[in-house]
C-alpha cells in the first residue's frame, strides 16, 4: 500500500511529463467519467500483459487507482491514477523501470490508453 501511495503522489504531483532516473510520468488527458479511466486501465495492462510475461489481476486501490507491479523480466512497475481535477475525470501514469529506461513503456502504455477512447 505504501508503493501506491508514493506512486499516486509522484503522478498527481507532477501532472504532465516528466522524468527522474528510472521514472517516467504521462498526463494521459481527461476521459468521460471515473468508471471509464478505471476500466481503460485495467484494458492496458491486460493488452501489455499478452506481450510480456506477467499474469493480470484485478490490481485496483479504491476506484481511482489500477497498478501492475513486476510487467516486465526486468519487475517494472506502473500505475494509473484516474482523478477529478477541476470537477473533470483525468488519467494520469507513472513507471518505475529498473532498467532505467522506462520513457518507452511509458510511451507504448500511453498510447495503448488513448486507442481505448471512448
Amino acid at each position: 500500500m505504501h508503493r501506491i501511495v508514493c506512486m499516486a503522489t509522484l503522478v498527481a504531483g507532477l501532472g504532465g511529463q516528466a522524468a527522474a532516473e528510472g521514472w517516467a510520468v504521462a498526463d494521459l488527458g481527461p476521459t468521460p467519467d471515473m468508471e471509464q479511466c478505471m476500466v481503460n486501465a485495467k484494458r492496458v495492462f491486460a493488452r501489455f500483459s499478452l506481450f510480456n510475461t506477467f499474469e493480470v489481476g484485478d490490481r485496483t486501490d479504491d476506484e481511482w487507482i489500477v497498478y501492475q507491479w513486476d510487467m516486465n523480466e526486468a519487475g517494472d512497475d506502473a500505475i494509473i491514477v484516474c482523478l477529478e481535477t477541476d470537477g473533470a475525470p483525468h488519467a494520469f501514469l507513472s513507471i518505475f523501470s529498473n532498467d532505467r529506461a522506462p520513457a518507452e513503456i511509458r510511451d507504448r502504455l500511453s498510447e495503448d490508453f488513448k486507442t481505448y477512447r471512448y
